[in-house]
């Protein structure tokens, strides 16, 4: 049976109707909604028409065949459009808008339960759930997993931009096409395009959700997984981008998000806050504690400010569902206490929780005036309310124009102090149970009540050590208040149970409190003694009862300790029971952390307070003898701490330090590092200023150590410290900077990212600092470059390295004087500059050991160099003579390291080639830089005429004492005479079949050079120089009569660029 003509009218009229519908969608996506509908109608016609085939037994569907040809022609005009074009994106955008309005058109006439499609009985299908929309779906999905195999980038990539539009609006689609889709965009995640592996990624994030994890074989990857891998091993941003911002959120892949955090690209970084954590983690309860405390320290701690910006809106969106939730009391204070409960301040998240509160202040100002600490806030405090409290207060003291400390009634110093005594006391009752369920370890214990009375001890200290830090920026003109604190501070550093953590704010309170340090010293030695006099109970208790007596003595500059007390125990160690030997050691290292605390406070000599003396021999001393590794580290910290106050001590007690850096284990050899770097920094003059064999017997130390140090924490610390002395100035030797290089590229080095942060941030740092700097980093340039090159050759398969090119890039952006800190200076020569690396880089070209890899790499680094306008004119001329003779002297084998080097060539002569005369070589031979150079590459020195028959002529004027700068004009004309025999050069090729000759040809070169001179070059030259100076002499007398056009004053007359001459100096 024939078709119906209109039928046929609409077979003739598809293709023209299709194209017309894309040509509008291709102009505007405003019509997209109305052409969908239209093409749909002109689908749903085209469906209805079928063929009769097979005498009328079956039947194919020829108008949706006629529609899918149509279609899939329009498809591939847009499949060789690069990305950039829009109307190509208005078309995908188009395909996937149609996809989705047929399929809800489906969805529609299911939901009504009317016929999907005309489908008769006749009609060829595979199944009851064919219809139109999942024919024409499946159809379009194999044509596009076509083009996912195309060599064609383009067609790569804009076949997958298509699948990944329409994949969340597919409906429903069988296995086998399921399993193709999967297949194929895992296949693509891995493609060799950035571009077409960011599609991909995008189109898994949308199948997700569709993937049962059981279905998967043994070993194959998830979609999660891939996911996650593009995340975060993927080398290109874009698609880490596009994996990060599409891919859904849940508890498997929260850990692997949040640790974009620490992206190394800066716009990643904001969008984890400003377009995942913002919008589709609005409630910070969908994250653990940790994770939480990690957001807020990664993104408030980020070095560009944007990300900071980012995560500031985070927190005040988290602070803001606080306030919604209604958990707090009604009040902006309890508002801000129920948002700190989102961290855990007690144990590690207080740094984190105050970066907030920080960030939250500069957000919602007004906050700031709502704030009010009245009495029932100070008799219920917490450790949230604590440390609202000490935030406060540290915001309101760091920034002008906030509110006072006086608008928030803040107690008195007197109220303050019996505060901070109330919640000691609670301590100290939690500490008498703790030590009672200690005591009945081996009975019968109720852990929930031990968990929670040390729960509650943790936060009564943590408390209590935000009371101190607040009590540091009171007001102490009340000296009713100032000494009932002091008090309160004395009887508390006197107890045994006192944590280590709470010492260091007490004693930092009681120096404000007691401002002569001659007093502080002897409170605390006080203490030390009332501690160490543990037997005697009742000495104890009568330090206790005179405890206000001696407030009246407080100022009294002449009190010291009693000469009849002292802190030798009556009984020796070795007579003592296990108990009372545990004892003692808890009491002597609570005074050494008493100690060591005061030192770290005080400024004064044992010179001006003679009771440090006592605390040095009596109780110092003896711990740094003690074999116990806590007891002897707390010992060398306080010896190093009073060397720090006495030079002649520091002296002395140095070797001391140094040998217990060779014997001590990594906790105790950090401990003795840092304190060697203190003295090396306070007494720089005596260890490196006055003796050169006391300075490098230091350096080759320090050097050593570095060398054969495991420790990855020691080796940071290493590379601090010495950082640390190359930018005070104090050491100067070229070893440590090569040594700190290698340090930072080595493959040893690669998972110690302490070590390198830390050198990533010196090195700029240092370069940049001074022109002395860099002029030091250039003359380690070659050595350090072979030392890298040297290594990189001899990596083993699981190790790591930068590539000697990049290496090599950095230090010529780290020797590049133009980002120097300090200003060149104003005359016209330009020192330091890169022409001296790029004369080191070409000197190494001529040296027969290298291979042509490594002379191809440094050819590449010449095209990096920045060439001044005003460079040194010797500089300038060993660049000369380097480039006139390279390519004679040591031809390259590769075309592209000739082509690099003819380049930089072309590069310098254009720059320097003036109209000026032309550099003469004669009038350089008698440097001896440029005699060495010529030795170095095995060319003769030009022969010299006789000065002696010039000198009489007064228009001859002598050789200036540098060579013209603006004289360098090209050299080829010379090099054909070089080449002569007469001249007297001597081709050596760099290849590895003339290595040997080469060598050869440099000693024969010096001795011709000899032979046929008559006599050394250097009493020749010295001869001449007499001649110089008297024909400059003569020269200077007839400065006037000196002609300007004459050829004989081309030494001393130069042009410049504007046509105007002007008179080197003679010099």
């Amino acid at each position: 049976m024939a078709p119906c003509p209109s039928d046929s009218a609409i077979f003739e009229s598809l293709s023209y109707r299709v194209s017309e519908i894309f040509d509008q969608a291709q102009s505007s996506a405003a019509n997209h909604r109305k052409n969908c509908i239209t093409l749909h109608n002109l689908h749903a016609r085209a469906a209805s028409i079928t063929q009769v085939v097979n005498d009328g037994d079956h039947s194919i569907i020829a108008g949706e065949n006629c529609f899918g040809d149509a279609f899939l022609d329009m498809v591939n005009r847009i499949l060789i459009v690069k990305k950039g074009p829009a109307v190509a994106d208005r078309i995908v955008k188009f395909i996937g808008g149609y996809v989705k309005y047929m399929n809800e058109k489906v969805s529609e006439q299911i939901a009504s339960g009317s016929t999907v499609a005309s489908t008769s009985s006749h009609v060829d299908v595979r199944s009851d759930d064919d219809t139109p929309a999942s024919r024409f779906v499946a159809r379009l999905l194999k044509w596009l997993f076509r083009g996912f195999l195309s060599k064609n980038k383009t067609v790569r990539f804009r076949s997958v931009s298509i699948v990944s539009e329409i994949v969340s609006y597919l409906g429903e689609i069988n296995e086998d096409m399921y399993v193709a889709l999967r297949n194929g965009l895992a296949e693509r995640a891995n493609d060799k395009e950035s571009i077409v592996r960011s599609y991909a990624v995008i189109a898994l994030c949308k199948l997700i959700s569709t993937e049962d994890p059981d279905d998967l074989e043994f070993g194959e990857q998830s979609i999660s997984e891939i996911i996650m891998d593009s995340l975060c091993l993927d080398p290109a941003v874009e698609v880490r981008r596009a994996a990060l911002v599409n891919i859904p959120s849940s508890p498997q892949t929260l850990p692997t998000i949040l640790s974009r955090g620490r992206d190394v690209d800066p716009v990643m970084r904001k969008l984890l806050y400003s377009s995942v954590l913002l919008t589709k983690l609005e409630d910070p309860k969908h994250l653990t504690i940790a994770q939480r405390e990690r957001v807020v320290k990664d993104g408030l701690g980020d070095r560009e400010s944007s990300v900071r910006v980012a995560a500031g809106k985070v927190v005040e969106a988290w602070f803001e569902g606080i306030v919604s939730e209604g958990s707090g009391d009604g009040t902006v204070t309890g508002d801000i206490v129920g948002f700190l409960q989102l961290f855990d301040i007690v144990e590690s998240g207080a740094g984190a929780a105050a970066d907030a509160l920080q960030s939250l202040f500069v957000t919602r100002r007004g906050v700031l005036d709502e704030i009010a600490f009245n009495d029932s806030f100070w008799n219920e405090l917490t450790a949230e309310s604590a440390l609202l409290v000490r935030v406060f207060v540290d915001h309101c003291l760091s920034r002008k124009g906030e509110p006072s400390l006086d608008a928030v009634s803040l107690p008195v110093v007197t109220a303050f102090a019996f505060h901070i005594q109330e919640v000691y006391n609670v301590f100290l009752e939690l500490a008498d149970e703790n030590n009672m369920f200690e005591a009945a370890a081996g009975e019968d214990v109720d852990e929930q009540e031990r968990d929670r009375v040390e729960e509650e001890m943790a936060q009564a200290a943590f408390v209590l050590c935000e009371l101190l830090k607040v009590a540091v920026h009171l007001d102490y003109t009340d000296e009713i208040g100032r000494r009932k604190l002091s008090v309160v501070l004395r009887n508390m550093l006197a107890q045994e149970e006192l944590p280590e953590s709470l010492t260091g704010p007490c004693l930092d309170v009681l120096k404000v409190v007691i401002p002569d340090e001659r007093e502080l010293v002897r409170v605390v030695v006080e203490i030390v003694h009332e501690l160490m006099d543990w037997a005697n109970t009742a000495e104890e208790t009568a330090f206790t009862q005179q405890s206000q007596d001696d407030e009246i003595r407080l100022y009294s500059s002449q009190h010291t300790i009693r000469k009849d007390r002292t802190w030798q125990r009556t009984k020796q160690r070795e007579d003592m029971t296990p108990e009372e030997r545990a004892r003692a050691d808890i009491l002597d290292m609570r005074g050494l952390v008493l100690c060591t605390g005061m030192f770290e406070r005080i400024h004064g000599n044992f010179e001006e307070n003679s009771t440090l003396e006592g605390v040095l021999g009596d109780f110092i001393i003896p711990a740094v003898k003690r074999k116990e590794l806590a007891m002897r580290e707390k010992g060398l910290v306080g010896l190093g701490l009073c060397c720090l106050v006495a030079k002649n001590m520091a002296l002395s007690s140095f070797q001391l330090f140094l040998s217990q850096v060779q014997t001590a284990p990594d906790e105790l050899k950090l401990k003795v590092l840092q304190v060697i770097f203190d003295m090396l920094m306070v007494y720089d003059q005596e260890f490196f200023g006055r003796s050169d064999e006391i300075a490098e017997r230091i350096i080759t130390f320090l050097l050593q150590t570095l060398e054969t140090e495991e420790s990855k924490t020691v080796q940071a610390v290493l590379c601090f410290g010495v950082s640390k002395l190359l930018l005070c100035g104090f050491v100067t030797d070229e070893r440590v900077l090569t040594s700190l290089l290698m340090a930072y590229v080595s493959p040893v080095t690669a998972d110690n990212q302490e070590l390198r942060q830390c050198l990533s941030h010196f090195f700029p740092l240092y370069s940049y600092a001074s022109l002395a700097n860099q002029s030091r980093m250039r003359s380690i340039f070659m050595p350090a470059y072979d030392l890298v090159t040297r290594v990189h050759r001899e990596l083993e398969a699981n190790q790591e390295m930068i590539l000697p090119y990049q290496f090599g890039q950095l230090l010529i952006d780290w020797t590049n004087p133009q980002k120097a800190a300090e200003e060149r200076p104003s005359d016209n020569s330009a020192p330091g500059s890169h022409v001296d690396v790029a004369v080191c880089i070409l000197r190494s070209l001529y040296e027969p050991e290298r291979d042509d890899e490594d002379r191809k790499t440094l050819c590449q680094l010449l095209g990096d160099l920045h060439i001044p306008n005003n460079p040194a004119p010797l500089s300038l001329m060993q660049l000369k003579i380097l480039l006139s003779h390279l390519q004679k002297q040591c031809p390259f084998d590769d075309v592209s390291t000739d082509r690099m080097v003819n380049r930089f060539k072309n590069r310098l002569w254009k720059k320097f080639s003036l109209d000026a005369d032309n550099i003469d070589e004669e009038q350089c031979i008698y440097y001896d830089d440029i005699r060495e150079l010529y030795q170095f590459i095995g060319v003769l020195v030009p022969v010299q005429n006789d000065v002696a028959s010039r000198v009489p002529s007064p228009t001859v004027n002598a050789r200036p004492k540098h060579p013209n700068p603006r004289n360098l004009a090209t050299a080829e004309s010379s090099d054909d005479q070089d080449a002569s025999p007469s001249s007297g050069h001597h081709s050596q090729p760099c290849s590895s079949s003339s290595k040997s000759q080469r060598a050869r040809g440099n000693a024969s070169a010096s001795s011709r050079l000899k032979g046929e001179t008559g006599s050394t070059p250097v009493r020749k030259g010295h001869e001449d120089k007499e001649n110089v100076k008297e024909a400059v002499s003569m020269t200077s007398k007839n400065r006037s009569r000196r002609l300007r056009g004459s050829r004989s004053t081309s030494v001393l007359v130069s042009s410049l660029p504007d046509g105007r001459s002007r008179t080197l100096s003679s010099q």
